[in-house]
């Protein structure tokens, strides 16, 4: 389904283009032949989430299994972080602070950790 998408289609497209060094046509009809489609399509790497192969770790009935596990490390967690700010009342680490900013902007973890090293060298 990847291969299909445009976005696929304009890179294998470019990567041609720069292998060949042609110029692009101003024409709709370009077509790519299937050994060069191959060879190229090799060579491109796809960074699209949900199309790699699932991990062991990502399953569902080894999530199942380690349920007990993941609960008792959450009931911790918010044991420990009521402690710390609600009853002791200390301030926020960085790492804290940058959770609690992280969640109220809501935005992914991911790019959070691309954001985060930029911001502490400020």
């Amino acid at each position: 389904m990847v291969k299909r998408t445009p976005a696929y289609k304009n890179k294998l497209k470019a990567l041609e283009l720069e292998r060949t060094g042609a110029m692009p046509s101003k024409k709709k009809g370009y077509k790519i032949d299937k050994k060069m489609q191959d060879d190229l399509s090799k060579e491109l790497e796809l960074q699209i989430k949900g199309a790699e192969k699932p991990s062991m770790w990502g399953l569902l009935g080894v999530r199942f299994i380690l349920l007990p596990y993941t609960l008792g490390k959450l009931i911790l967690w918010y044991g420990s972080w009521y402690w710390r700010y609600k009853i002791n009342q200390t301030s926020y680490s960085w790492e804290d602070a940058s959770y609690l900013t992280r969640r109220a902007l809501g935005a992914p973890s991911d790019s959070w950790e691309y954001l985060v090293p930029t911001l502490e060298t400020l």
